[in-house]
């Protein structure tokens, strides 16, 4: 059965989970992180109560990693009663593939990355995302400049005002469904 528990972020030597039972529990949080951390092969554990995720430094060259994995889905199982620990600790155990030429860095690992900044902000701020945040500063540095400023110089705050607009727009997706934007950045990408 699917569990409230899914690996949202792996590379080697770093994984990211999202975890049900974490969000808005600190007590259990600290309790998870103390036992983690103590494990053969993990080098950090870091809990997130606001945002309910797991974030785990472990050698990747020990071959104690790869024994506790089974070890870890057992940790993680409590957290859950509809928890599969087999799955689990097959996506904990996943080989990451030889390189065939690949970019060490892909596109969805920028995404996940600033989908993530993006998850602690609005935890942070009560809900208001990076896609409010951005354009809002840049549109009052904007509106700050044009008050603050002795002579009008149009350029540096309208640029600003004007680069806020656009961001909000961008950002915000201008009607434009994810699905397409996804595959014109993998088309702009292929052709480079």
């Amino acid at each position: 059965m699917k569990a409230d528990i899914r690996v949202t972020h792996a590379i080697p030597g770093r994984i990211r989970l999202k975890i049900g039972a974490l969000r808005a529990n600190p007590g259990l949080a600290r309790r998870l992180e103390d036992r983690l951390a103590g494990a053969p092969g993990v080098r950090r554990a870091e809990t997130n109560p606001v945002t309910g995720s797991l974030l785990l430094h472990y050698d990747e060259a020990s071959e104690e990693w790869r024994d506790q994995a089974q070890a870890l889905a057992q940790h993680l199982a409590p957290l859950s009663p509809r928890f599969d620990t087999h799955v689990m600790k097959q996506a904990l155990t996943r080989a990451d593939e030889p390189s065939n030429g690949a970019p060490l860095l892909e596109p969805h690992h920028v995404t996940g990355f600033f989908q993530s900044v993006n998850e602690t902000v609005a935890g942070t701020t009560g809900g208001m995302s990076l896609k409010l945040l951005v354009p809002l500063v840049l549109v009052l540095l904007g509106v700050r400049g044009f008050v603050a400023a002795e002579r009008t110089a149009l350029p540096r705050w309208y640029d600003l005002l004007w680069f806020g607009f656009a961001a909000f727009v961008m950002l915000n997706g201008a009607g434009v469904p994810p699905t397409r934007a996804a595959e014109e950045a993998a088309e702009l990408a292929a052709a480079v």
